[in-house]
């Protein structure tokens, strides 16, 4: 019996894609846009479908607002041929849109904020578990749904067994939340490779925080919730934080700086630092991205956007300066996202 022969067996007895040979496997997945420049450029394009990403941190570091955006991402790509739904090219007559479902294990899911950044009600479902077991058993179960594609679990520190939930403040429980998050990442992950061989493609972000190990004097003391089996289980794993700010004077603006710390995808850059409106203020709505002026900066490097004749261009379009070219693309939010997605193909063209 040959190579061959097993696959095709096991194939047909456990699904399609479950015994691939080398030239069959994909070489890069599809990326969720969260439209974020800096971002989205780090990561390679954003998110990546049929993975499983997390984002850890200290407080106000920004997890559950990258988060948002990221759902709103979601929200904006055709799930078959995973570009922008003005881009779609497939058949079809309509792009295919999926819906995010949201676990806020947490209880502290800000509406208005997530309004203000642009989230749509009909692009989310929101779920309010009250133990951890209900959390893993519903989050494995959207998987199962043909119109979710995107999963959050904000977070998994708040991740409460009902043992716990259960017994008296004076019991001694040892290791539960953290069996409960490596049964969380067993069934979601298992759900995922399945649904993946099926060609319905899902992604999942864990939010997850920041801890300190007691009597940890020489070297490192932070940690993240769960032990080792989640840094063992993202496909995809970077941390945030809020950076200092320079001045005063740019106190509406929420500026975040964002490390990879694990990546089994390529990506274009480790570091990145953004920032987000908080405030009305400087000119910039509440939720404004400002990123402007770093899209302009690599567009011009690559050379989509030129100097020529004392005129800028961008495509076919002329402009007297080149601030007017980010007051344009402010204006067309659809042309912006696309030209930092045509940033992004170009440079892991060139440099992957």
């Amino acid at each position: 019996m040959e190579l061959q022969s097993i696959a095709e067996t096991f194939n047909k007895k456990y699904g399609d894609k479950t015994v691939s040979f080398g030239g069959r496997i994909s070489q890069d997945f599809p990326r969720i846009p969260c439209g974020v420049f800096p971002v989205d450029f780090c990561l390679g394009g954003g998110l990546p479908h049929g993975r499983t990403s997390s984002v850890f941190g200290p407080p106000t570091g920004g997890k559950t607002t990258l988060a948002i955006l990221y759902m709103i991402g979601a929200a904006r790509i055709c799930w078959r041929c995973y570009k922008y739904k003005w881009q779609c090219t497939c058949k079809m007559k309509e792009p295919l849109i999926k819906k995010s479902v949201l676990i806020d294990t947490e209880g502290a899911f800000d509406y208005d904020w997530a309004c203000s950044l642009g989230l749509k009600d009909e692009d989310y479902v929101l779920v309010l578990p009250e133990t951890g077991e209900s959390a893993v058993d519903i989050a494995e179960s959207c998987m199962r749904a043909e119109d979710c594609g995107f999963l959050v679990v904000d977070s998994l520190a708040s991740l409460e067994p009902s043992v716990e939930l259960d017994a008296s403040a004076e019991d001694m429980q040892i290791g539960l939340q953290a069996r409960l998050i490596a049964k969380l990442f067993r069934k979601v992950t298992s759900r995922i490779i399945g649904e993946r061989k099926k060609g319905n493609m899902h992604a999942a972000l864990f939010i997850n925080q920041v801890r300190v190990k007691i009597g940890q004097h020489f070297s490192n003391p932070e940690d993240s919730a769960g032990g080792f089996a989640p840094k063992f289980a993202y496909s995809l794993a970077f941390r945030l934080g809020a950076r200092r700010k320079e001045n005063e004077d740019h106190e509406s603006l929420a500026r975040t700086a964002l490390t990879i710390k694990k990546h089994k995808l390529r990506v274009l850059a480790r570091r990145a630092e953004y920032v987000i409106a908080k405030e009305n203020g400087e000119g910039y709505k509440v939720g404004d991205v400002v990123d402007g002026p770093t899209t302009i900066k690599f567009a011009t490097d690559i050379g989509l956007i030129k100097a020529v004749d004392k005129k800028w261009l961008l495509g076919k379009k002329e402009f007297a300066r080149k601030g007017d070219i980010i007051t344009f693309l402010a204006e067309n939010p659809e042309k912006f996202l696309s030209l930092k997605q045509l940033i992004i193909e170009m440079y892991k063209r060139e440099h992957m």
